[in-house]
């Protein structure tokens, strides 16, 4: 059997998606601007905010990013037993809508386990976003997600 299993037909599972917003960043100073709230990234080379009028969301909402999650998700190993898992995964959504720099926080790439990577490539493939707006005006914004998965039974 393969690392992943595409099998998600015969079993069921539920994903829940909590949205928090990351207060931290590497290579960031905090600047404050009216309500909205942003920091510098070096690498990036533009403001990403932290605070804003309204914040990025996935198109359709979070219940469509559920029913993407479904649908897309490749649970890697073997599903037999029913597992949980929690991870965090921090991400920039761009002005444009582009989801950039995902990292799952406190662990290097290379320590990365097969749930992170695969939460990881799914944010990846993810659709443009809904992007985050500060005085109607589209900005790169800082998101950080819980996400929790619960296979189910046949």
């Amino acid at each position: 059997m393969s690392a992943f299993s595409t099998k998600n037909v015969a079993r069921s599972f539920s994903i829940v998606v909590f949205l928090i917003v990351s207060q931290s960043a590497v290579n960031a100073q905090s600047v404050a601007k009216t309500a909205c709230e942003f920091q510098y990234d070096s690498v990036l080379k533009k403001p990403v905010y932290t605070k804003v009028d309204i914040e990025p969301q996935f198109p359709g909402g979070p219940a469509a990013l559920q029913r993407f999650y479904q649908k897309n998700l490749r649970y890697p190993g073997d599903s037999s037993e029913n597992p949980k898992s929690t991870t965090r995964v921090s991400f920039i959504v761009d002005s444009d809508g582009a989801v950039l720099d995902l990292k799952v926080p406190g662990i290097r790439p290379e320590q990365y386990g097969p749930l992170d990577k695969e939460y990881i490539r799914l944010l990846r493939s993810s659709p443009k976003w809904e992007p985050a707006l500060c005085n109607g005006k589209p900005v790169a914004f800082y998101h950080t997600m819980q996400l929790y998965i619960h296979l189910s039974g046949e």
